[in-house]
């Protein structure tokens, strides 16, 4: 059996409509060299930044992360020398759970295309400051116009110097750690003192002193007479053959007054009286 060439040429036209419909069903037909770009990969960078100057066990440790590159939202993992402490947009610490000496804080970001980084700081406690002691020493009664002697103990736990101030209430303030102060004028004054170290601790301390007029003082003598008295007499004694007696010298007695005079007897001679006084005797 022959075949025309009629039927050639068909037979070649339907190969080839077959071969286009398998192209286009395979896609191969309408393709193109066109390249979809992939997004670069996202990098996160940041820095930590402590609040204030954390240096003794006394400070609250506050830390915060500084973003500089990365896609938000992020997440921050903070680590206190090498130990998970919290996950939170910063880190706030008590400084007196850490002992003296240097600490690093580490915060670990993670941005929203899981893109991460690890930023740190490193920081240093001491010993924190302890206050002054001071103590005042002032009498409590003092006379106007007169000196009164005052002094001050003042020390520090650290070794620190201090700087000691006195105020005296009546306007009069000095710098000192002893002295005498005079007040002009009386009544009750209140002394302050205190005692700061360079670190701005404060101690005080005060005392109190009444101040009095300056005034003269007054003797009143009262008597009482005991009951036991039996006799007064006033003697006259010679002075020539008693020269340690000792004398008191008394007027002539009232004759209500009780007290008899005695006088020897014979009478002396004129020449002697200059030798004789009187003096006074009793007895119980």
């Amino acid at each position: 059996m022959y075949r025309t060439t009629r039927d050639n040429n068909t037979r070649r036209i339907q190969t080839g409509l077959f071969l286009v419909a398998l192209m286009l069903s395979s896609g191969c037909l309408g393709a193109t060299d066109e390249i979809i770009e992939q997004p670069e990969p996202t990098v996160v960078s940041a820095s930590v930044v402590l609040e204030g100057s954390p240096t003794t066990a006394n400070d609250l440790i506050i830390a915060n992360a500084v973003i500089e590159e990365g896609t938000a939202p992020f997440i921050a993992n903070w680590r206190l020398d090498g130990a998970l402490s919290q996950t939170s947009n910063s880190l706030t610490y008590d400084a007196g759970f850490l002992s003296v000496g240097t600490h690093t804080i580490e915060v670990e970001l993670t941005d929203s295309m899981g893109a991460t980084t690890v930023a740190a700081v490193i920081f240093t406690l001491l010993e924190p400051n302890r206050a002054p002691i001071i103590s005042l020493d002032l009498p409590s009664e003092g006379i106007a116009g007169a000196p009164v002697a005052w002094s001050v103990e003042a020390s520090d736990p650290d070794g620190d110097e201090l700087v000691v101030e006195v105020d005296f209430s009546d306007g009069t303030t000095l710098r000192d750690l002893s002295g005498q102060h005079i007040w002009g004028e009386p009544g009750i004054y209140s002394v302050h003192v205190s005692a700061t170290d360079p670190s701005g601790f404060l101690a005080t301390a005060q005392g109190s002193i009444r101040v009095d007029d300056a005034q003269a003082p007054s003797l009143t003598v009262s008597t009482n007479p005991s009951p036991k008295a039996v006799s007064t007499s006033i003697w006259l004694v010679n002075l020539a053959s008693k020269p340690k007696q000792r004398t008191l010298w008394v007027p002539s007695p009232s004759p209500s007054s009780g007290v008899t005079v005695r006088r020897p007897s014979p009478p002396l001679p004129r020449s002697l009286t200059s030798t004789w006084r009187r003096v006074c005797t009793w007895s119980e």
